[in-house]
């Protein structure tokens, strides 16, 4: 009658993006900290076009006046416990578009890195996925930094100089710009819109 069987059922907290790991401060630095995907399940479809489906998710709050954010991740220490790659991709919300996918980096080949330029004019929470390769369990780092003005900066609708506030006064030129857009881009389609452009947003 003393007898007694427990069953444990392996627990991951942060296995889906209503309980993501909050990653907030955002700063200018990247300092990776060391999280693990042991007993993650899927919660989505596989990312950037691999077969890998168990995931983590954490969040970042981007304060206003950041427009540029990277997420790095990188194997984790001692190499043993690391998983062998990630894939990161991050989401405008739970359930949102998605705005970035990587499944490798310069820095850290075979670990995913995004780097996303946002307006500044507001702040918002992004959701981040993190899933490893092979889905099997292990570590790995995960930084979040801002990462400063991207080069660039009018030549396209994704990277706009952005106008945050009215009235707003810009002095410049569109001389060294790339020809983006050229009249069957504009909804005028005339002449006169060929040639360099500056985009603001």
């Amino acid at each position: 009658p003393l007898n007694a069987v427990y069953t444990f059922t392996p627990y991951q907290l942060y296995d889906n993006c209503a309980n993501a790991k909050d990653l907030s401060p955002l700063t200018a630095v990247c300092t990776g900290a060391t999280y693990n995907i042991n007993n993650a399940v899927t919660s989505g479809s596989a990312i950037c076009a691999t077969t890998n489906v168990a995931d983590v998710w954490f969040k970042i709050t981007k304060p206003i006046g950041v427009s540029n954010i990277t997420v790095t991740t990188l194997s984790a220490s001692p190499a043993c416990q690391s998983v062998s790659g990630t894939s990161v991709e991050v989401f405008s919300s739970c359930g949102g578009a998605s705005l970035g996918c990587a499944t490798t980096s310069v820095a850290n080949p075979g670990f995913g890195e995004v780097t996303l330029s946002r307006g500044p004019c507001i702040s918002e929470t992004l959701y981040i996925r993190v899933t490893n390769d092979g889905d099997i369990g292990g570590k790995f780092n995960i930084c979040v930094k801002n990462s400063g003005a991207v080069a660039g900066v009018g030549n396209t609708c994704g990277n706009p100089n952005w106008i945050c506030s009215l009235p707003f006064n810009y002095v410049g030129t569109t001389a060294g710009s790339i020809d983006n857009y050229d009249s069957t881009s504009s909804v005028c389609h005339t002449l006169y819109m060929n040639g360099e452009d500056y985009v603001f947003g």
